[in-house]
């Protein structure tokens, strides 16, 4: 490569880019590993329950979940029906003879506490609640010990679901075990500002850090969810986001309160019924390990164990030291800081990678066609403009797009700058001297750490709260996995010729063109590619979680053995694809023996699967709810491995492609184990 022809200043701009970013990345390693307690938290009902059907009492469960580890408890609101079940209120019917303008109920509390407790929440969760006078049509009727205390407009059946509260008996066990009080609000129809401000506060006063809310809505849904997240910053609670939930109005509002939020993880007892002991708790360990979750919420599971108690209690704690031995610490989950502070310096730190990634791209155009030096600068001044305008000033999206940008230029940018005997030029198209296997080696390490590099710059662009709390998610990540590999492709096919003059470039690429078009169609040919489509389509749909494309229970099995062998287990297309694969075409296209046309056409396709693995390198640093440790080990794993793998791959291929001979030619005999009639073709 002639580096005259390129200019220093996209040089220098992607290097000080890669420095800035390596920096963010430590700033953003520093923070996660201050970050790294863990809550275990289970449902007060779950133990109540399961000690009294296994002749416990509640505060020995208590005391032994905790010992065992868990650290907080979740209590949920009772409803006015659940106090009539408990026999703190009594509900009659009045009668029509003594309300002929409607139907009048009359509830009978049993004791002053509770009395309080409802009146309060039903004066500010029903707006027309008062002593007096009693409102026309149906109304309920509340007094206790025969004393009237407040009339609320409507029937029975329309309040009795109604949420009033933590019984304080049970708040007052849990703060006494010395466990945490996570609190479960419901929603309600009659939420207003004032209403939601008051039951967030007496849920603070209650002694509640943090507030997962039950049913299928948050409070305040669907149009108070702006009261609701100032009502968090005034009380100081945090939010149990529960990953995978569906629950409407969450991610309004962690958009609100990113500062809030805690990821939590949870099994539902559905799926506990399918699931092994040994599996929950190794879902647990891997959620809080390597997807930032900072609350297990953990369900017993439902079902009649050996010894069901002392099971359960060997389950919490089997969870905890799994916590434990993954680097954790047990104990209040706090949310997930800024790492640069909020508003436009917070995201100053980005600026130079944005300019990075800018001249990334004015380097792969410099190396892929003729522009000149002073264009160089030109696109260099503005792309950059552009990018730190983007990230300055666009917020998420622009940082969103700007990653996109290095995402799917780096790649290509890798394939092209870094020699490679397949051709990228047509000076590099012949093979070269020494061990295939070494020269595969050499490049293919060269190569993931250009990728590692791109995805570190990808990582830097989105290192912000929201994506590391996976409020938000990469955009474009689909395109990042398939341009970058169509790219590297066309390049290749066209061919390019560093230096040569537009007319020159237009006219070899006409002609590259002409060659692959005019190229008879072959059977193995229209098969190959139907083989190609099928496998893009099912990376495309891997690419997310919710995909509709299942994963097997024999992959899952294979996962699960890799991530107890290995810690962090490596991605499947990278270690067991695209690495082995990149490392066999590149040790095929270096190899004297294969350069001849039958065979050498082979190369090209085993690069592009390969550039599979590369784009997965840098897909893997998207994932920023990830601890970056993780990221890196995960990328370390695959690429060792599967560059085991390639060489095992390779040394067998070569092997035995070497003495087939070129496709429609005889094949060459071993001496020995072949006589002179085994002679046949390869095709």
């Amino acid at each position: 490569m002639d580096w005259r022809r390129i200019h220093k200043l996209p040089l220098s701009l992607a290097l000080i880019g890669l420095v800035a970013a390596v920096g963010i990345l430590t700033q953003r390693y520093r923070t996660e590993q201050r970050n790294r307690a863990v809550e275990v938290v289970l449902e007060y009902a779950d133990v109540r329950r399961l000690a009294a059907a296994t002749g416990h009492s509640t505060a020995d469960a208590l005391r032994r979940f905790r010992a065992a580890g868990m650290t907080g408890l979740a209590v949920a609101e009772d409803t006015l029906q659940d106090l009539q079940q408990a026999g703190a209120l009594r509900v009659q019917a009045a009668g029509e003879e003594t309300r002929p303008g409607g139907h009048d109920t009359q509830i009978s509390i049993g004791d002053n506490l509770t009395a309080r407790r409802v009146v309060a929440h039903l004066t500010h969760k029903i707006p027309g609640t008062r002593p007096s006078p009693p409102p026309a049509g149906d109304r309920v009727r509340f007094e206790v010990r025969g004393r009237p205390l407040i009339y609320v407009p409507g029937a029975w059946d329309d309040i009795r679901s109604l949420p009033v509260g933590l019984d304080p008996i049970v708040v007052r066990e849990v703060t006494a075990a010395g466990l945490t009080l996570v609190a479960r609000p419901d929603n309600f129809l009659g939420a207003r500002p004032d209403a939601i401000d008051w039951l967030l506060g007496e849920l603070r006063a209650a002694g509640a850090r943090t507030v997962i809310f039950a049913g299928e809505e948050i409070v305040g849904f669907q149009n108070q969810i702006r009261a609701t997240a100032e009502a968090l910053a005034r009380h100081d609670l945090r939010y149990g986001a529960v990953e995978f939930g569906k629950q409407r109005g969450d991610a309004s509002l962690q958009e609100q309160v990113p500062e809030r939020v805690v990821r939590v993880h949870s099994i539902a007892g559905a799926e506990m019924t399918r699931l092994t002991l040994p599996e929950a708790i190794e879902r647990y360990v891997r959620a809080a390990a390597e997807r930032n979750i900072r609350l297990c919420y953990v369900r017993p599971p439902n079902a009649v164990l050996e010894d069901t108690f002392e099971d359960n209690v060997r389950y919490v704690a089997a969870i905890a030291r799994g916590l434990q031995g993954a680097g954790l610490q047990l104990g209040p989950a706090p949310a997930v800081p800024r790492l640069f502070g909020a508003g436009l310096a917070g995201r100053l730190p980005a600026l130079p990678v944005a300019s990075g990634t800018a001249a990334m791209a004015v380097l792969l155009l410099a190396l892929i066609l003729p522009v000149p030096k002073r264009a160089q600068w030109r696109l260099t001044v503005l792309g950059s403009v552009v990018a730190g305008g983007a990230v300055l000033l666009t917020g998420s999206l622009g940082r969103q797009l700007v990653a996109l940008a290095a995402a799917l230029v780096g790649p290509v940018l890798a394939f092209v700058w870094i020699p490679l005997p397949a051709g990228a030029t047509a000076e590099m198209a012949s093979p070269v001297s020494g061990s295939p296997l070494r020269y595969a080696c050499r490049h293919f390490l060269r190569l993931s750490l250009f990728s590692v590099l791109t995805g570190a710059m990808v990582a830097a662009l989105l290192s912000e709260q929201q994506f590391l709390l996976k409020i938000r998610s990469f955009v474009g990540i689909k395109a990042a996995h398939v341009l970058p590999i169509l790219a590297i492709g066309l390049v290749y096919l066209v061919g390019i010729e560093a230096g040569d003059s537009w007319p020159r470039t237009r006219q070899r690429a006409a002609q590259r063109a002409r060659l692959f078009l005019d190229e008879p169609i072959r059977t193995w040919h229209a098969l190959g590619l139907l083989v190609a489509v099928a496998a893009l389509a099912l990376l495309l749909l891997r690419t997310s979680n919710d995909t509709g494309v299942g994963v097997s229970s024999l992959e899952m099995k294979f996962r699960s053995v890799l991530d107890r062998v290995m810690l962090v287990r490596p991605r499947t297309k990278e270690f067991l694809i695209g690495h082995p694969l990149l490392i066999l075409g590149l040790a095929w296209a270096a190899s004297r023996r294969l350069s001849g046309s039958g065979w050498r056409r082979w190369s090209l396709p085993l690069l592009l699967l390969g550039a599979i693995g590369q784009v997965s390198i840098v897909n893997t640093f998207c994932h920023l709810h990830t601890p970056l440790h993780v990221t890196l080990l995960r990328v370390f794993n695959g690429v060792w491995l599967g560059g085991l793998l390639g060489l095992l791959l390779t040394w067998a291929v070569l092997r035995t492609a070497a003495r087939a001979g070129p496709p429609g030619e005889p094949a060459v005999a071993a001496a020995s184990s072949s006589g002179p009639d085994a002679v046949g073709t390869l095709g």
